[in-house]
């Protein structure tokens, strides 16, 4: 098995129709999927369980009774495809539920890795998903008597949500340019990208979509269960430069995120944060 994806969910029945339109859409085949569901209270496990019944990749659901929040459900499922001996997966990818992954996203990270064996780990460009914009449409579609589900790229928007982290001398770490247009940057970042694949060398890489190597996590660990659901990947791509790893942001692989699930001070915050 090329891929194992690794889903951790709490509450998030909103997002899983979703989700799953989007994983149901990925050109590449070759992976299986793993949810770990951290005590919900809603219909996530439900739903997972229908929308996998309608699947033709292998996926399995773990419930937990307790939250072991990002860093430990993580943990959690890899120690789980690293001890599967009879599917070894060459790569990992730590998928969060409030994702909607362009079609041909896992083909090309995949095929990123695959080429590049110095590479640790990569992200797909990420963009803002404005997913009250569903909610508003659901709402109105249900209004109507029609299905009651919005058209996905009513929702999607141009603002970049995470093009990979940046340190500072301070050892001070953003999301670099979360927030703007990527109509505004997008000519100067190309210049500066690999020609093959349009890859960038970065810090490290937002935990919202990372794809790893596994045989480096098993080198370095994955998350530090002190972090719990913040923070955790900052520590780790510290821990993977130390090690010498690289990591790199692949643009013409793109995933989109809404962040209205978490804690939106930190997030809002982030566009008055400096650059070099």
């Amino acid at each position: 098995m090329k891929l194992s994806v690794h889903l951790v969910t709490w509450n998030g029945a909103k997002y899983i129709p979703y989700l799953f339109e989007s994983l149901k859409k990925q050109t590449f085949k070759d992976w299986q999927l793993f949810i770990l569901d951290n005590g919900s209270t809603d219909s996530t496990i439900a739903d997972c369980r229908l929308q996998i019944d309608e699947f033709s990749i292998e996926a399995k659901i773990i419930e937990s009774k307790e939250n072991l929040g990002f860093a430990g459900g993580h943990n959690r499922l890899f120690q789980r495809t690293m001890n599967n001996e009879q599917q070894p997966s060459d790569f990992v990818l730590l998928l969060n539920q409030d994702m909607y992954l362009e079609k041909d996203c896992l083909e090309k990270l995949v095929g990123f890795m695959s080429k590049n064996e110095e590479v640790a780990v990569v992200s797909p460009r990420l963009m803002y998903w404005d997913f009250e914009k569903c909610k508003i449409d659901t709402h109105r579609a249900s209004l109507c008597g029609e299905n009651a589900k919005c058209k996905i790229e009513n929702s999607l928007t141009s603002k970049i949500d995470s093009l990979g982290l940046r340190v500072f001398r301070n050892r001070r770490v953003i999301e670099k340019y979360a927030g703007k247009e990527w109509s505004e940057i997008k000519s100067m970042m190309e210049m500066s990208f690999r020609t093959e694949g349009r890859a960038k060398e970065v810090f490290g890489v937002s935990g919202t979509l990372p794809m790893f190597r596994c045989s480096v996590i098993e080198e370095v660990g994955l998350f530090d269960l002190s972090y719990g659901s913040y923070k955790e990947d900052v520590d780790l791509a510290f821990r993977l430069r130390s090690a010498g790893h690289k990591a790199f942001v692949l643009l013409n692989a793109v995933s989109h995120h809404d962040r209205t699930g978490i804690d939106i001070g930190p997030v809002k915050n982030k566009k008055n944060q400096p650059e070099y």
